[in-house]
């Protein structure tokens, strides 16, 4: 399933930018991440000089990401991901680490690091198992039930997931907005209303934030063409593998797979 991201006439909540600058708004983010978690957060706040996202500035240092803490000092990191750039697991390791960075004074005792989540929202299935959510903590190989109490738990939104009966009725409804634009219950409608309002405030102010979303939708697609030709690459090198153990030739190769000789010779 292919999940949406910009029409001619608006920027959807899929796309990065809509989704950083609509989570500013407490409420959002708060109801956001409530229904991802499964639990009610009291509060929560964002550093200083959060909100001025930077939004609407085409340059590279627009803060995409979304960063809060809540009441008892977890902290949250929370991202919308459209496309798979082939480095998403090794990022949210990133994350932790400068979350944990975050306001983190020398000789702190290591029992204060707070508790952190980083929340990636992805429009594809990045582990192919169809699960709405994919939550990871650290356990031990020996004994998968003995979990290492670091406190650093990562989770995957699969907006594409036909299971979503197995999650509560308020994320799925979060979802089916997210990917289809349903609107089922409040929520949801507030969300819909947060996009509309940005769309609105961006066409009057000269859409920048259409540009921006449009400037990264090349990007991305620039980066996912260097990942496929990474990818084939690496399958050209185990085939070639094959050739030098007499399994396969390097005409079937060209035949069956459709690379060229110069491409094989490079390997061979």
């Amino acid at each position: 399933m292919e999940i949406r991201n910009i029409r001619d006439d608006k920027v959807l909540i899929t796309s990065d930018t809509m989704f950083a600058y609509i989570m500013q708004d407490e409420e959002v983010c708060k109801g956001t991440v409530e229904r991802i978690l499964g639990r009610k957060i009291n509060k929560i706040s964002f550093p200083e000089g959060h909100k001025e996202i930077r939004e609407l500035l085409t340059d590279k240092s627009v803060i995409l990401d979304v960063y809060f803490t809540d009441e008892e000092g977890v902290k949250y990191n929370v991202e919308m991901q459209r496309a798979n750039v082939g480095n998403i697991p090794k990022r949210s390791r990133y994350y932790h680490s400068k979350i944990d960075s975050l306001k983190t004074k020398i000789g702190t005792p290591y029992n204060k690091l707070e508790k952190s989540y980083v929340i990636f929202i992805c429009g594809f299935d990045l582990f192919k198992k169809d699960k709405p959510l994919y939550t990871f903590r650290k356990t031990c190989l020996e004994e998968p039930e003995l979990i290492l109490q670091d406190d650093q738990i990562t989770i995957f939104v699969n907006l594409t997931s036909m299971e979503l009966d197995s999650v509560d009725i308020s994320l799925k409804n979060m979802i089916l907005y997210m990917r289809e634009e349903v609107l089922n219950d409040e929520f949801t409608r507030l969300l819909d209303s947060k996009v509309e309002e940005a769309n609105i405030k961006d066409k009057a102010e000269g859409g920048d934030l259409m540009t921006l979303e449009e400037k990264i939708n090349e990007e991305l697609n620039q980066r996912e063409e260097e990942v496929k030709a990474e990818e084939r690459m690496n399958c050209l090198k185990k085939l070639v593998e094959y050739i030098q153990e007499g399994l396969l030739t390097k005409e079937a190769i060209m035949k069956k797979f459709d690379y060229t000789e110069e491409e094989i010779n490079k390997f061979l």
